[in-house]
Order: structure tokens, then sequence, then C-alpha cells
């Protein structure tokens, strides 16, 4: 029964304020009383409710609300989590604020564990640069592959963090975890299994990577896939420029093996079309084709065909068939390059193009589609390898002005630097003498023929006038013409300071030509002994290709810069084949130890090549930009010298290796010993190398007199005068002396003992002695300089032991990579075996 006592009211008198209203409501079954207090905005009076506005009010009929009950609250820090009396009084009130305080405390320094956890967790565990370190150190991926990986690692890498946070799921990857991905299995399925198990399956399964290569088509012929990623290229211009690609084909050797893969055989002869004949032959290579912008920093292979061998008409048939697969794109092809084969020049000669007549070279064919020039490129690297075949071959070459080139006096200069134990600013080795144990290895090539054998030459013709070496002003021409015909063609960087190594443009527009024609007449007028051209001899691909090379590249600029106006400048390096050969590295790198890989290898390989780079159905980029490579800081911290002992090393290990040295120098002659003299040749070759002593010494020395004292004003070597191209730093007389000094105790050392130096200890035992031995003209040019620190830290003393111990070190590492300069059977058969298909 619900008693409501309420006074009488007006219509009017409802529609005026009220400041409050009492409701007293008595529930008679179970005799509980609830007394509520409600305050109100309606009426003018204090008055009581009606029975339907208390209902409305409390949100029921028939039953009363009871109050709700308090939750306990165990760690109290807020105002409302105390009752009015815990604050009653004012000592009551400090008691409850103390606990907050506490309680806050507690709290921040939990929050400040836990960011800091966070802080090392990303930077430990899910640092990409930890995890790749950690693959090294288990020979997981091998430096190469940590390299690759580093490349396509996405920017925001907290990517796979989020992912592993929120577990396994269904979510869509991004481009780049999913190229990251693809790389890592690439490279290493060991490394990949590794981080899905440890990053709580981020990374996709393996089949799902399967999934991708399947939407692949990788067999043989041109490859669809690499057409759609082309035009997309194309489409993102929007018309505001125009895409220039050079084109590369190349044969890659493979293994002949017939295998079958559950639906058909791989292995046969295979140029995009499906054959199915017992007739047909193992393919032993595979030509690639492959696209180069010239204008942007990508390049696409865009097919492959399995051949046995193919001819001239054959291969320029596929040329053509290239060109009219990608002109739909809307890519502009504006030369084609290839290696020096004697089928490559007569397809070119198929496509339009005519090496007959040196004096009118017609180095360029038509398209057959839009009837535009396309240049013809004989890979420099390939031709450099041919010419210095030629050069070792004949033994001689006649220059223009009957200047005999002989190979003669490169082999001189080997014996001699063996002599003389030291280089003369060269890279040549033995191993440059027997090049047909590595006939494809372009680095012996490019150092053979090298501005520094030109330097060497003359130097010890002109300047030290010896007999041996009389005439090689020929042949150091010859070098010299062909190592800046090779930068030329090289050109990596639009802004090199080298001028013929930087881009061809505007700038320099005038200058390469010059040099360009001056080369090519240089070349025109070469002859065997016989009274032969180099140009009509059995070996003449090589100067052909460079001459091709040379009009070819003239015709490129005047075409598509001062005519066409489509490029600004033009970086030789995108028209040779290194690009290709790239590619090849990375199939034989896929398959470990086995570098040559069977025909149904080469496909898959070839499939995640495509995928790995984005270049699919998924509509993701083509291209990853390498944009995550950082810049090296250098350390400020000087190094530490001579006077602080290695760790764990007293100075009673230091003493006893010193007495053993003297012990030893007393058995043998020290000064009387004829390892000790140095020739003239040897001097001047240690005063070059003392320049390099200075440069490395720069930041290691503090002290700015003693930086005086390193460099000199005057040139002292007579080499390095000869290949002062750019700024070389000049060393001083004191830095001579004391390098020429350091030469004679290690040539000493070398010739009486076959221990050479042994450890630490010996090498300072070493300087030591050597300081001792010092001319009296050493320390006197330290001046006043002498009292400046203290006895046992003098910079008479320090400075000598930085040099000394530069310099030694130098020349154990010379010393220590002559033991390797051998002949193995190992560097001779490797590329045999490769071109014998098994």
């Amino acid at each position: 029964m619900m008693c409501v006592n309420s006074p009488s009211t007006s219509k009017g008198e409802r529609g005026e304020k009220q400041s409050s209203s009492t409701v007293t409501a008595t529930e008679s079954d179970n005799g509980r009383t609830s007394i509520m207090r409600v305050a109100k905005r309606t009426h003018t009076s204090s008055s009581t409710l009606t029975a339907s506005e208390t209902e409305r009010v409390l949100g029921t009929r028939g039953s009363f609300a009871t109050p709700t009950k308090r939750r306990k609250i165990i760690n109290k820090r807020y105002m409302g989590d105390w009752s009015s009396e815990a604050t009653i009084t004012p000592k009551k009130a400090g008691v409850q604020l103390r606990m907050a305080k506490q309680q806050l405390q507690k709290q921040s320094r939990q929050i400040r564990n836990l960011q800091q956890a966070k802080r090392r967790l990303k930077a430990n565990i899910f640092s990409m640069k930890s995890m790749l370190k950690f693959f090294r150190e288990k020979n997981f991926i091998s430096s190469q592959a940590e390299d690759v990986i580093k490349a396509t690692q996405p920017d925001e890498s907290g990517e796979i963090i989020r992912r592993f946070l929120r577990g396994p799921s269904k979510a869509k990857y991004s481009p780049a975890l999913r190229a990251f991905a693809l790389t890592l299995h690439f490279f290493s399925a060991k490394a990949y299994n590794y981080i899905r198990q440890k990053f709580n399956k981020t990374l996709p399964h393996p089949r799902t990577l399967s999934k991708w290569y399947y939407t692949i088509d990788g067999s043989p012929g041109f490859t669809e896939e690499s057409k759609r990623a082309l035009a997309a290229k194309v489409e993102e211009t929007n018309g505001k420029s125009q895409i220039l690609c050079n084109l590369v084909m190349d044969e890659m050797a493979i293994k002949r093996k017939i295998e079958w893969d559950g639906k058909k055989f791989t292995g046969y002869v295979n140029i995009g079309v499906e054959l199915s004949s017992d007739e047909l032959a193992e393919a032993k290579e595979a030509l690639v084709f492959m696209l180069v912008a010239l204008n942007g920093s990508w390049k696409i292979p865009i097919g492959y065909f399995l051949l046995e061998g193919l001819s001239a008409m054959e291969k320029a048939n596929l040329v053509v068939k290239g060109l009219e697969f990608v002109h739909p794109t809307g890519v502009i092809v504006t030369s084609l390059t290839f290696d020096g084969t004697p089928t490559n020049l007569s397809m070119a000669e198929y496509l339009g193009a005519d090496f007959k007549n040196y004096m009118q070279f017609k180095t360029w064919f038509l398209h057959p589609i839009s009837n535009e020039k396309l240049f013809i490129f004989l890979d420099a690297c390939h031709m450099l390898k041919l010419l210095r075949n030629c050069f070792a071959v004949y033994k001689q070459l006649v220059d223009g002005s009957g200047g005999i080139i002989k190979w003669q006096f490169i082999e001189k200069l080997v014996e001699l630097q063996e002599d003389v134990q030291l280089q003369l600013g060269t890279k040549l080795r033995k191993k440059h003498l027997y090049w047909s144990d590595q006939p494809m290895k372009v680095n012996l090539a490019a150092q053979t023929l090298s501005n520094s054998v030109s330097c060497a030459l003359i130097t010890l013709e002109d300047d030290f006038k010896m007999k041996e070496f009389e005439g090689a002003s020929a042949t150091a021409l010859f070098t010299k013409h062909i190592n800046d015909l090779f930068d030329v063609l090289n050109s990596k960087n639009r802004f090199c300071t080298v001028e013929l190594r930087r881009g061809l443009s505007q700038t320099n527009r005038e200058q390469v030509f010059r040099r360009l024609s001056e080369i090519r007449n240089y070349l025109t007028k070469l002859k065997v002994q016989d009274e032969v051209s180099v140009l009509n001899c059995r070996r003449k691909t090589g100067f052909v290709g460079f001459i091709v090379c040379i009009d070819s590249l003239m015709g490129l600029y005047n075409e598509y810069v001062v005519e066409k106006q489509l490029l600004h400048y033009i970086l030789t390096y995108k028209l040779s084949q290194d690009h290709l050969e790239l590619f090849f590295s990375s199939m034989r790198n896929r398959l470990g130890m086995n570098n040559n890989p069977t025909a149904r290898e080469f496909e898959r390989t070839y499939k995640r090549l495509i995928v790995h780079t984005e270049v699919g159905p998924s509509g993701s980029a083509n291209v990853i930009a390498l944009d995550t490579t950082s810049i090296l800081h250098c350390s400020s911290a000087t190094s530490n010298t001579l006077t602080h002992t290695a760790a764990g090393e007293s100075n009673e290990t230091v003493e006893q290796s010193v007495n053993t040295f003297e012990k030893f120098l007393e058995d043998h002659d020290y000064l009387g010993s004829q390892s000790w003299i140095l020739t003239d040749c040897a001097e001047d070759i240690v005063a070059y190398i003392a320049g390099f002593i200075v440069k490395s010494l720069q930041r290691d020395v503090v002290c700015s007199r003693c930086k005086e004292l390193l460099e000199g004003e005057e040139v002292l070597s007579k080499l390095q005068i000869r290949k002062t191209f750019g700024r070389l730093y000049r060393a001083s007389n004191l830095t001579v002396l004391i390098c020429k000094a350091g030469e004679q105790a290690v040539r000493f050392l070398k010739a009486e003992s076959k221990l050479f130096i042994q450890n630490e200890q010996t090498l300072q035992a070493l300087i030591l002695n050597i300081i001792q031995e010092l001319p009296s003209d050493v320390f006197q040019s330290f001046g006043n300089h002498v009292f400046d620190g203290e006895i046992w830290n003098n910079h008479s003393i320090e400075l000598p032991k930085l040099i000394l111990k530069k310099y030694i070190n130098l020349r154990i590492y010379h010393e220590t990579s002559k033991l390797s300069d051998v002949r193995t059977l190992r560097k001779k058969l490797t590329k045999t075996i490769l071109f014998r298909n098994e």
C-alpha cells in the first residue's frame, strides 16, 4: 500500500517554480521503509509529489529502488575512493593523503619500468638490424643476402611489432612486409622459419608464399606480369614524362638435366612454345632479356628462353619480338646491349647495323614499329677482357706513331714489385699474368690496363731511368687510353669529381667528345706484329666493340639529349650488362653451394625474383626503393696510442718481449744485412706510402704542432707527382724518415725470421727498437715541442710510435695478402665446369 500526502494545487501554480519537494513511501508488505529526498526544478512552493510523478522519478511502479552496494576499493588514490567519515578530521585526511601519495608513487614506478621494458624490447627483439646480425652470427644468411634484406625492409618496421602484438590474423600483408618476407625466404628458409616462430607467426606461412609464386607464369617466353608492371609504371607519370629504357640481353649457362615436375618434362629447348617431342635437344643456356631505365632507378626482366644455341637470324627475331612485346606499354627503348660473341655481331647486322667499314660504322637500327633509332652497345667489361686477351696473346702491338706496345713491360713490372717487395701504386700480381686461369674476371683486366700501371711505367722509364723499361712510354699511353675510355663507358654518378667518370651532360660534353674522338682515332691505327690492323685480326672484337660504343654514345646523346630533349644527361653504366649479371648472381646465390641451376631450378628462381621485386598481379609496386641506407658516422674519439697496453697485458709481458727481441737482434747482423738496404725505387715508394700514413693519422693526432710535423710543403715522391690527379697528402721529411726505418725493420725481420710478427707484444717490441735506432735528426725536428709534454707521454716519442704502428700494420697486411696469390685448380676450373653444363 502506498500513501502519498500532497496539497492541492491549481494548474497555474504548477507552472511556477518550487524549491523542493519530499516524497515519503512506505512498503507495508515487508515492513521496510525508504525515505528519499528528490530535488525538483518545478513549482514555487514546497509540496509533495503525486503518485504518478513519484513513479516517473523513481522509474518504477508498485516497487521501490534500493541503494546500490558500494564497491570495495583496496588501492585508494582518488578523492571519491574514501567515505566522508575517513576525511572528517585533519588527522584522518592526512593519513589518507599519505596513502594516496604512496600509491601514486608505486604506480608511477610501475609505469616507468614498463615503458623502459617496452623500449628495450623494441631495441633488442624487434630491431631488424639486431635480427640480421643474429642471422649472420648463426650463418643463416650470407653478407650479400643481408644487404639485400636490409634494402627491402619497410621504413615503418613497426608493422611486424603490431602484428606480433595482435597475434595471428587474416589481415592482408602490406607490400613492404610482403617484399621482406619473400626476400628473406628467398635467401634462407631456415632464417624465415626462425623469425616466424619467434614473432608469433606474424610472417605468412611458406605455403602462402608458394601461392604467390603460383600466380606468376615463369615459364620460358616473355612474361606478361612484367608487361603489366611496365604499363603501370607509365601510368604513374600521368603523361608528364616518358620512360626511356635500355634493352639488355645475355646468356647464362645452365646444367643439362631433364626433370619431371608432375605435369610435364623440363630441361628441353623451349622458346615459349609448348612442344612435346623426343627429338628436342637438352637446353644448355638461358637467354634473358631485361629492361634498365635510363631516367629511373629500376630494372625488370621481361622474359627468357631455354636454348642449346641460336643462329644470328634467330636471335634477331627474338629481339624484334621483344621490342614488339614492350611497345604497347608506352616505354621507349633507346638502345640494345649485348656481349661480343660472333653470333651477336652477326645478329646486329641482321637487325640493320653495319660494322664492315670502321670509317662509317652504322651502330643503330630502326625499331620494328615506331621506326625510331635504337643504338647498339657492346658491354664495356667484356670488351676490356677481349682487348686484354688480344694484347696478352699477341705480346706486341704497334701504334700509329710506330711505338711498340709490349706485354713484356707488364711482366717486368710484376717482377720488379716482387724484388722491391713494394707496390708502385698498382694492384698487379702474378694472377694478372696468369689471366687464362680466370678469364672471366673483369677486375684482373681493369687492373692490368689501368691508369696506375701507366703512371708506374712512366715513372720507371723517365724518373728512375731503368734500362729494362726503356720504350715503355708506348705501353703506358696504350693503358692510359683504354683506362679513360673504360671510365667514360662506366659513369655511375652525374656529380663525380673526375670529369671522364661523370655522367655525359652539357657541362662536360665537349671535353668527353674530344677525348672519345682521340681514343677512336688511336684505336683505328693500332696494328699487330705483321702490320695487320687490329680491326682485321682474329681477335678484333674488343677493339671493334669499343669503337661501336663510342659512335653509339655520341649518337644516343645527340638523338635523345640534344634533338628530342627527353634526357638531361646519360649515365653510361645503365648501358652495361652489369644489371643482368647481378640478376644471374642472384640466380646462383639462391641455390647455395650449387651455382649451376637446371632448367627447372632456373624457372623457380626466376619466379621468386620477379615476385620478390613486387612485380605481380597484387597491384603492389614493381620496384622497391633502396632508400633505407644510412650514412656511417665516424667516431670523434681518438685511437689509443701505444703508451696504453692492451687489456690483460702487463708491462712485464712487454718488457719480456723487448728483451727477447733484443736477444734476437744480437744473434743477427741487424745493420749489415742486405735486406736492410733500400734502393732508390723502394725509398720513393716508401715516401709515396708515407702520404697515405699522413692521411690516416689526421683524425688520431690532436696536437696542432704534431699535425704540422706530419705534412710537408713539397712532394718527396716521384711516383706521387705522376699520380696526383686530385689532392694527395704530402708527407714531411720527418714522416718519410720514420717510415723508411719501419720498412728496413720489416725487411730485416722477413728475411731473418720466419715468424715475422707474432703478436701485439712483438709489434711493440719492434717499434721500441726502431725508435732507439732512429737518427737524431728525427728528434731535432720537434724543437722546443719536446718540452711541452710530460716525460712519460712526450710527443717526440708518441708520434713516431703512431707512425710506425700504422706503417707496419699496413706492411703486414700487404705481406699477408701475397700469401693467397697462388694458382689454384678451383679458380681455373670453376667457369670451365659451368660452361660445360655439368
